[in-house]
């Protein structure tokens, strides 16, 4: 059992097998960017983020 611990430890050594634990970034949040039109206002981008229709 030892040895094919060794051994697996041995493929992340010499780059064969691609060892990758977390995400560079762990957040639980993303981000939503609305590009609107030059000069619109809040209610107008307040409407449009409401009007996701979620549910």
């Amino acid at each position: 059992m030892g040895l094919l611990v060794l051994g697996a430890v041995g493929l992340v050594v010499v780059k064969a097998v691609v060892l990758k634990m977390l995400p560079f970034d762990n957040k639980s949040e993303f981000q939503v960017v609305v590009d609107m039109p030059e000069g619109s206002t809040l209610e107008r981008t307040n409407r449009l983020l409401g009007a996701g229709g979620g549910g």
